[in-house]
Parts: C-alpha cells; structure tokens; sequence
C-alpha cells in the first residue's frame, strides 16, 4: 500500500505531515536561533518522521517547508544541532549542510558530540 501524505504549516513555525488517515506522521519545528538572538538565523529545534514513512520524500517535503518559511521571513542562515552518531545527519548533509561546530554535552549519564549543521539560504 502506498503512504501518502500532507504537509500543513500546523501552528506557526510547526510543519506537520499527515497520512492518508489524516494521522500525524511528522513534524518540524524552529525558529530564531537560541544562540544568536540579535540576527537573522534560523533554528531547527525539532524534526521527527515515523519510521515507516521515511525514506519517501516527506522528510524532504517537511524539510523544504521550513526552509521556504525561513526564507520568507528573510533569515540569511538556518542551523540544526544534530549528535554525531545519528545516523539523521546523512540526511541534514545530503541537503546541502555543512558541519560548522562540534561540542561535546552530556545527555544523562552518557557524553555525546553534538554537531552544528548550517545552510546559507539562497
């Protein structure tokens, strides 16, 4: 059975794909950067895609949504924190990212590199 979807700007800066049940398979989320709150870029603060809808082109859908939205609301740059070992990073990299930052944090009793993947839009 084939999974379609939509995606819908759900609430502002929150993209949300549906399936063909109108079921939430996804979302996006982000805004100003945390970091750098006096300028023009962009954060992605969350990104998750049910793992059977992936690897279908929604992720992509949901990712150019909110690329468009940035560039709409004129930010020069959009940025995504993503662990180094998630294999999601392939994702961020083949979408034209490059890793600008690495930074070591501890998440729970574990340290994990976070690395900063950056895109200038265009």
């Amino acid at each position: 059975m084939e999974k379609r979807s939509s995606v819908t700007n759900w609430i502002e800066n929150t993209f949300v794909a549906y399936n063909q049940d109108n079921e939430i398979i996804g979302f996006i989320n982000g805004g100003q950067d945390r970091e750098k709150a006096d300028v023009k870029i962009a954060e992605i603060y969350a990104f998750y895609l049910v793992e059977e809808y992936q690897r279908q082109g929604i992720g992509t859908e949901l990712f150019l949504a909110m690329w468009d939205h940035f560039k709409l609301n004129q930010y020069s740059e959009m940025t995504v924190w993503v662990i180094q070992n998630n294999p999601s990073i392939q994702f961020y990299l083949k979408k034209g990212g490059i890793v600008v930052e690495k930074e070591n944090v501890k998440i729970g009793n574990s340290e994990v590199v976070e690395c900063k993947v950056e895109w200038f839009l265009k």
